[in-house]
């Protein structure tokens, strides 16, 4: 009996060392987070940008303290999964420039909080990032601001504002960014591009800033160049790829003011840098998937309590390559998915969102080109849901909604950015390609070299991209240096110490630690 007893309380201690040695080689995964050397750089990246003065976010994310205040709040959300947001199912398709944050990230931040928060070293600790209200595009080479606009009434408003481009020449959009500048009432933007004067004959004799069109701009001669909606960011075009903007032409600036924001004031801008290369192929925008031409068991109506699954096909009439994809929703829609199916039968993901938020709207770049074979189909299915149990139904108790332009109507659209295939297409990247998103404050560009490391009177830095700018930061974090338009900045005056040094590229920044002699 005695052996038996002992044999148990054996196992037990057995069991237990081995659950104790579990637990520790669980928690050793990532040993103990600290802020300084683990999770500044992830706020900073994924978070910051949006979590800044004056931005979208309700409170700031650009330092510890401001971390630390929110950090139950930001460990929820990490949890959930609902920030930073992104909508887009990453099992179902990858793109370029994902904003979610990886397995490891979430499980530092959680594994930090859970620690109790540490600071760590601050000498380990990357300098608090700064933000302006100009975007993340530096130095555009054109900046357009619609006139100073009061919004009329308490109903949905749809105005049009024509700019004059001041192009004697063809030219080609390299990169683009829209700044709303009133974030409440902005609902959406399309640009517009019109090579005629039909636009601006309507803006002419309307005698308030821009012209009120419902839908379109009033002119079937007016191309979509690009549009924006919550969520949206600055877009860069690969390498040799570009819009082609027709000589002497204007820019129509549509702009959806939500209801209920009566004399409220707006003045939105949008940024551009042409593309400078010889050879550009101009690329096309357009909503191959529609409530319109394409939907299949329209129309596009879901009655009260209801949930309803709408579905559209469109045969992809020649080949062409797939830059990226936008799906469009309002307030009751809750799923969205767009596939193709190729004349061998092979199935294409393109993309698939099993809890869309209207709030969050982006244009999903793929990592590379991709091919899209003449006689495929494309399949679209958007599932609304017009019941009590959806938390974004403006309407309690719920009423019909029909498809149409206002904030309480719905629309079903899936937007394709594209062009003509041509052999090599699909080796093209767009994770290389400079396409600005919440994260790119701190993105990484390849290949950035400083030295010497450490330094007495220069310091040089290397890198692929042109750089626009050097700021050195000291250890806390007050900035001490700062040149435009260099590769070195000579470092002879300064006390030996820690820095750090940012190098902010055409929209990105990356930092790099330096020790001064």
């Amino acid at each position: 009996m005695l052996y038996h007893r002992m044999k148990i309380i054996n196992m037990k201690r057995i069991l237990f060392l081995l659950s104790l040695g579990l637990w520790v080689s669980v928690n050793a995964k990532h040993g103990n987070p600290t802020y300084a050397s683990d999770v500044a750089s992830i706020i900073y990246a994924k978070c910051s940008n949006c979590h800044s003065p004056g931005n979208i976010a309700p409170f700031p994310l650009v330092n510890f303290n401001q971390v630390l205040d929110n950090r139950f709040a930001i460990q929820n959300s990490v949890q959930k999964g609902s920030m930073p947001p992104w909508l887009a199912d990453n099992t179902y398709q990858q793109y370029a420039h994902n904003k979610s944050l990886t397995e490891d990230e979430k499980d530092k931040i959680i594994d930090w909080v859970n620690n109790g928060a540490p600071r760590g070293d601050v000498n380990l600790e990357p300098p608090s990032p700064t933000f302006s209200n100009k975007g993340t595009l530096i130095n555009p080479d054109q900046i357009f601001t619609i006139p100073t606009y009061t919004l009329a009434g308490d109903k949905d408003d749809y105005r049009c504002f024509v700019i004059p481009i001041n192009n004697l020449e063809a030219k080609f959009i390299k990169s683009i960014e829209f700044l709303p500048a009133n974030k409440n009432v902005v609902h959406h933007i399309l640009l517009f591009t019109d090579s005629t004067n039909s636009c601006k004959l309507l803006d002419d004799a309307d005698p308030l800033p821009g012209y009120q069109s419902f839908g379109g701009v009033g002119s079937n001669k007016a191309l979509l160049t690009q549009l924006w909606a919550p969520g949206g960011t600055a877009y860069t075009f690969p390498n040799g790829l570009g819009n082609r903007i027709a000589a002497n032409s204007y820019f129509v600036l549509q702009v959806h003011y939500a209801p209920g924001f009566k004399g409220e004031k707006d003045s939105s801008q949008f940024v551009i840098n042409w593309n400078k290369e010889t050879t550009i192929r101009s690329t096309s925008l357009a909503a191959i998937l529609n409530h319109s031409t394409s939907i299949i068991n329209g129309p596009l109506e879901i009655p009260a309590d209801s949930i309803k699954t709408f579905y559209s096909k469109f045969k992809i009439p020649f080949d062409i390559s797939l830059l990226g994809v936008l799906p469009h929703m309002h307030l009751i829609g809750k799923k969205i998915k767009a596939y193709g199916v190729t004349l061998l039968g092979d199935t294409i993901h393109l993309i698939k969102i099993d809890n869309w938020d209207f709030h969050w709207q982006a244009n999903y770049s793929f990592k590379k080109l991709m091919k899209i074979p003449a006689g495929t189909t494309f399949y679209g299915e958007a599932v609304y849901d017009n019941t009590v149990n959806n938390p974004y139904n403006p309407s309690s108790p719920p009423k019909l909604v029909v498809r149409g332009e206002s904030t309480l109507d719905e629309m079903m659209l899936i937007y394709f950015n594209y062009l003509r295939y041509q052999p090599g297409d699909e080796n093209i990247s767009q994770e290389d390609s400079l396409k600005t998103s919440v994260s790119t404050n701190v993105l990484l560009p390849k290949n950035v070299q400083v030295f010497p490391n450490p330094a007495t009177d220069k310091i040089n830095v290397w890198s692929e991209n042109k750089i626009y700018m050097l700021t050195l930061f000291d250890i806390n974090g007050k900035m001490v240096l700062t040149k435009d338009n260099t590769s070195f900045m000579d470092t002879d005056k300064l006390k030996g110490g820690i820095y750090f040094l940012e190098i902010t590229f055409e929209n990105s920044k990356t930092y790099k630690k330096i020790i001064i002699e």
